[in-house]
């Protein structure tokens, strides 16, 4: 019996995505910032943030980066559109701030990019070193703009629905004779030259898990 012909399996080559165009980059912003401002619960209060370019001082992790990672003066270039929406409760009698997320949506020149960019957001949000220097700074810069005395602050890992990485840090503090606490957490997510970031800020009670999960996820999904 003749021995069985062999085949030989041929794989079509991946053929490398697209670069994104501006158009298209705009649209992808647009439809994330708006199916995060959809998801708001109808009492909340929604705005527009203002479309500046790049400042050091919008991170609080700039300081916590290394010689090798993404050189963010370089953000604005590389970035084709960008838009930020801003959730925040309405009402409350609350004496340092209100109870919001703040959404930024990015989509960067190349997926290469990207992967760059959002490589600095794994290791500062998703690793006990990054997320301990990023908890440092935050600390620092509240006490510059309000001197307060601090006291417990932790730090941990957090995620909503739809995130990849994400942090938790909360902060209990004294200043002007108040003493107060509040949460900052931080979540993001990238898919493709995309990136998406979320801080969803809370005085006294963390902010609301489920309504984490609607903003950020509808914005993913968008």
């Amino acid at each position: 019996m003749p021995p069985a012909a062999s085949t030989t399996t041929t794989r079509a080559a991946t053929a490398p995505a697209a670069a994104p165009t501006p158009g298209g980059a705009q649209e992808i912003v647009d439809a994330k910032v708006m199916a995060f401002s959809e998801a708001a619960p109808d009492d909340w209060d929604v705005s527009e943030q203002a479309d500046d370019d790049f400042d050091e001082g919008d991170f609080t992790y700039v300081s916590c980066l290394g010689a090798d990672d993404f050189d963010l003066d370089e953000l604005d270039e590389a970035t084709l559109a960008v838009r930020e929406m801003r959730a925040s409760a309405s009402g409350g009698a609350i004496p340092f701030g209100s109870t919001s997320g703040i959404l930024e949506a990015r989509v960067l020149e190349s997926e290469e990019a990207a992967a760059a960019v959002f490589s600095v957001i794994e290791r500062i949000y998703g690793t006990d070193e990054g997320r301990q220097c990023m908890a440092d700074v935050i600390t620092q810069e509240i006490g510059q703009d309000a001197p307060a005395e601090f006291g417990e602050v932790t730090v941990e890992e957090y995620l909503v629905e739809g995130a990849d990485v994400g942090a938790r840090t909360t902060l209990t503090a004294t200043g002007g004779g108040v003493s107060f606490s509040f949460t900052i957490d931080l979540v993001a997510h990238r898919d493709g030259a995309c990136t998406v970031v979320a801080t969803f800020i809370s005085f006294g009670e963390p902010f609301p898990t489920d309504v984490a999960d609607d903003l950020f996820s509808a914005a993913v999904d968008a």
